[in-house]
């Protein structure tokens, strides 16, 4: 049987007993038989088989680490001949690495458990039944917390008067974002300001987020919009003619419709008698 069909078989895995040859070239077949011998001498020749010895995989290159909360997510490029590889960790940059895990089969790699607010380092090797690699170069992630806001959770506004409110957190949010916001006004997800001029009354819950490598955090804005009445009109003048009056008036800045009111008593007694006008 040829034994260059199972490059990565060990020699654990063979029965005993056994021998390993050693200081051989990579590449090279070499073809082996096994004879027994005893105290009446040599018997014949075992069957033939071969070995090619293989080398060690290149170094994977290409790596790469991004952080999260708690935890750091490495990807790599796939180093020719690899079976399998090893990653290491380090607190210190450019030494002090402690393999973490092995027998990795995929090109990526998942490390919880860490610390916000620190730096890892990380080297990966790669690994067949010639050995293990060289490590790969490094690459560091510092977990981070996912944002907690720490802007005002209630606000107010008026009715077509012009509003902003900022969005603040911890932990430097790198967006923003706000739902439920009244019309007329929106939120600049990049500086967290919302801005703008509602148009409609009344109290919304709104949404607010702050979001980092780490995650989103999220809170509550009660947000209440007051309505304006508008200024009283100005420049009313009244021109009388047979049995009517006409009256004219400056307009009145906001004001959708007008009441006209009428009385027989200067200064009082006023009645609605026209609406809508």
């Amino acid at each position: 049987r040829d034994l260059h069909s199972f490059p990565t078989r060990r020699s654990s895995d063979l029965s005993s007993p056994g021998y390993t040859h050693t200081g051989l070239s990579y590449l090279a077949t070499y073809y082996y038989v096994v004879s027994a011998v005893d105290a009446l001498g040599e018997g014949p020749n075992s069957a033939e088989v071969s070995g090619s010895p293989i080398s060690p995989p290149a170094a994977p290159v290409g790596l790469t680490a991004s952080a999260g909360n708690a935890s750091a997510v490495l990807n790599w490029t796939a180093s020719n001949g690899a079976t399998s590889y090893s990653v290491k960790r380090s607190t210190t940059s450019g030494s002090g690495y402690t393999t973490i895990t092995s027998g990795v089969t995929a090109t990526s790699y998942s490390d919880t458990g860490l610390t916000n607010g620190s730096t890892y380092y990380y080297v990966v090797s790669g690994v067949n039944g010639g050995g293990e690699s060289a490590n790969s170069a490094e690459a560091g992630a510092s977990p981070i917390s996912p944002p907690v806001i720490t802007s005002a959770t209630t606000a107010g506004g008026m009715d077509g008067v012009a509003f902003s409110y900022q969005i603040t957190a911890s932990n430097t949010p790198t967006s923003y974002a706000a739902s439920g916001l009244p019309p007329g006004l929106s939120v600049d997800t990049g500086t967290g300001l919302i801005s703008g001029t509602p148009t409609v009354s009344g109290t919304f819950s709104v949404t607010i987020s702050a979001t980092n490598v780490g995650g989103t955090g999220s809170a509550t804005l009660t947000l209440s919009v007051s309505f304006v009445a508008p200024a009283a009109p100005t420049g009313l003048a009244a021109v009388r003619n047979n049995t009517t009056v006409a009256l004219g008036w400056t307009a009145s800045n906001g004001a959708t419709s007008y009441n006209v009111k009428r009385s027989t008593v200067g200064g009082s007694g006023y009645t609605t008698i026209a609406a809508g006008v």
